[in-house]
């Protein structure tokens, strides 16, 4: 059985009914990418019709860029979902063992998803400083097209710029992590919140791993927003620890 506050929450230990939302969604992504690709079959391959150049820009969104979003923007579930199946471990039919697999299978891809937008940066960021041809970018452009979502946007000029994407998924683990092995001990889960989020504003000061302003001003002003939110929550935790009423801070 799931904690109190789990179940609150209308959620249940097994991974596959929890994520059954996202997994309809990735049906519905592969069935649109199947239908693009028999449409662009029925055209010559040669063409360069407006209608062909849409359907494989189409095809290349549905093949890896929508679902790399789809498994980022829910990377916080994946985790928190796939520790409910862990803690209440239990393989007593085919579909509790297909939920058990499925999610180390997510949490795989999630951290492939990681490791490859560093990879694709330190790759982009050794062809481009290694040859002086201008069309280095666009070749590799052209190649990695269907991962933009991975290494667009993001500096690549050290490792420390290269590493942004993959360290804020691994912030984000951190935090479900916590949120679901520990959440009988808020101050203690608020205290990581607060750390994690000086964490992340001084690494992004400090390393700017974005391209352009707008996007690294975007970026900073929700992590400050963020950790005034967790230092708030801090402050009620610490009032909750030591049994203060305080009403008037609250």
């Amino acid at each position: 059985p799931l904690a109190a506050v789990f179940e609150r929450n209308e959620l249940s230990s097994s991974f596959l009914l929890n994520m059954w939302h996202i997994f309809m969604s990735f049906f519905i992504i592969v069935g649109v990418l199947i239908l693009v690709k028999i449409v662009e079959r029925i055209f010559d391959e040669n063409s360069n019709t407006v209608l062909e150049v849409v359907l494989r820009k189409l095809g290349v969104v549905f093949a890896w860029n929508l679902v790399l979003m789809l498994i980022v923007s829910n990377i916080d579930e994946i985790i928190l979902y796939s520790s409910l199946e862990w803690k209440a471990f239990h393989l007593d039919s085919f579909g509790s063992f297909m939920s058990f697999v499925l999610s180390f299978f997510m949490i795989a891809i999630g951290i492939a998803t990681a490791v490859s937008s560093f990879l694709l940066l330190r790759v982009l960021n050794r062809e481009t400083s290694s040859h002086l041809n201008k069309g280095v970018y666009e070749r590799f452009t052209k190649k990695w097209d269907g991962f933009r979502l991975l290494w667009e946007g993001f500096k690549e000029t050290s490792k420390s710029k290269q590493a942004f994407f993959a360290l804020y998924l691994l912030r984000t683990a951190i935090i479900y992590t916590i949120v679901s092995w520990l959440y009988s001990h808020p101050l203690v889960q608020t205290i990581f919140y607060v750390l994690l989020s000086i964490g992340m504003i001084v690494y992004m000061i400090a390393v700017q791993p974005f391209r352009k302003r707008i996007n690294f001003i975007q970026a900073l002003i929700y992590e400050i927003i963020l950790f005034v939110i967790n230092f708030n929550i801090l402050l009620l935790a610490i009032l909750d620890a030591i049994h203060s009423p305080a009403v008037e801070l609250r």
